[in-house]
């Protein structure tokens, strides 16, 4: 009799051990996906591949964004700010990468020929080129949410 009880003593306790232990992964498993959800890379982690860059650079010649932005975008008309050099990095420095994002999305303002998402971020992508900012192994992805994870920094 003591011996049954003692089993069943054992299977309680084996079954309680087991049910902490799935708690535990389940608990690891959701920080874990709740800090990946919120880690941020900023324009410096090469976000960008130079193949992206240069799809971008073909975007930008064939929109004549220069007609606005200068030659090498380094800026044109008064009113229109340069993409290129420490006066955009200043301006954008701590901003995510999709709100830039955004405002190409607006670009050419009074065209009625706009860049598709894909585009944007090929555009995206040769901006932070011309700024020096390192390439990397992987595109930049046309995700709204990824490049809100993205931090424009200081070169």
């Amino acid at each position: 009799m003591y011996l049954l009880s003692s089993w069943n003593s054992l299977k309680a306790m084996t079954k309680r051990i087991l049910v902490l232990v799935g708690v535990l992964v389940t608990a690891v498993t959701i920080f874990n996906s709740v800090l990946r959800a919120q880690i941020q890379w900023t324009v410096r982690d090469g976000v960008y591949t130079e193949t992206q860059a240069i799809r971008g650079e073909e975007l930008v010649n064939s929109y004549a964004c220069a007609n606005c932005h200068g030659g090498g975008l380094g800026g044109g008309r008064e009113d229109v700010p340069p993409l290129v050099g420490p006066d955009f990095t200043g301006l954008w420095d701590g901003r995510p990468l999709g709100d830039l994002h955004r405002m190409v999305s607006d670009m050419p303002p009074s065209g009625s020929r706009k860049l598709n998402t894909q585009g944007r971020v090929d555009v995206l992508a040769y901006i932070l080129w011309l700024n020096y900012y390192p390439t990397g192994p992987d595109e930049l992805p046309p995700d709204k949410q990824t490049l809100d994870r993205i931090k424009i920094v200081l070169p």
